[in-house]
């Protein structure tokens, strides 16, 4: 069943809240046979953390992020900046 969401395109929003969003990463590739991982979490959670974290964590995206000046900060552009 879906549920309809509200539509908040012209609503007068606080410039200054914040959302905490959950990231989820999804990895695929071959698992190497000697670690039988696909990636070892370690790396991951460091290439998270220089790639997406310290770029757009606790930022306001329309105002912190130049690329996000001229483009709208949706789900699917910022997957693309990252």
């Amino acid at each position: 069943m879906c549920t309809k969401l509200p539509d908040f395109s012209n609503a007068d929003l606080d410039s200054s809240s914040e959302a905490d969003v959950p990231l989820v990463v999804t990895v695929h590739g071959e698992i190497d046979p000697s670690s039988g991982m696909v990636i070892n979490l370690t790396d991951l959670k460091e290439y998270m953390q220089e790639t997406i974290m310290e770029l757009l964590d606790h930022k306001k995206l329309d105002q912190d992020v130049a690329y996000f000046a001229d483009v709208v900060s949706t789900t699917e552009n910022v997957a693309v900046y990252t």
